[in-house]
């Protein structure tokens, strides 16, 4: 995981990891105050052959809610693909940006991404006070 903080409020949280067959890893990272996860990009190498589930969260308290809302599938898979998710999903203090990575495979490892750009000045509110000559 790393981290990139940006002077206008917008930062990267980057998940990368190697996850090894018939794992399960799960990677988080703190949010400091509150933010809004602006867009999550999952990129999958070549090879996983849809045998990595990845699964983008924010957690609440005890629990964890989804960052994409899924349809069908319940998590994201695929081989050599990277998906980009545009949204606008509220995190308070304290909560954590995650996610979950399942390797079905249970010969092979294989390796995966996560970004989520995460705005601190509130993504619309940035917009509204640039528009009537705020910072």
């Amino acid at each position: 995981m790393s981290i990139f903080d940006g002077s206008n409020g917008r930062y990267s949280v980057r998940f990368a990891e190697t996850v090894e067959p018939g794992e399960t890893v799960e990677l988080t990272e703190e949010v400091s105050r509150d933010a809004t996860v602006e867009r999550v990009t999952v990129r999958i190498y070549l090879g996983a052959e849809l045998d990595l589930r990845v699964r983008p969260f924010v957690t609440e308290s005890q629990s964890r809610r989804p960052l994409v809302v899924y349809q069908g599938k319940q998590y994201i898979d695929g081989d050599n693909d990277v998906y980009e998710f545009a949204l606008s999903e509220p995190v308070a203090g304290g909560e954590s940006i995650g996610v979950e990575v399942e390797n079905r495979d249970g010969t092979n490892s294989y390796d995966f991404s996560m970004t989520a750009t995460v705005d601190h000045d509130g993504g619309l509110n940035r917009a509204v006070s640039a528009l009537f000559g705020g910072a």
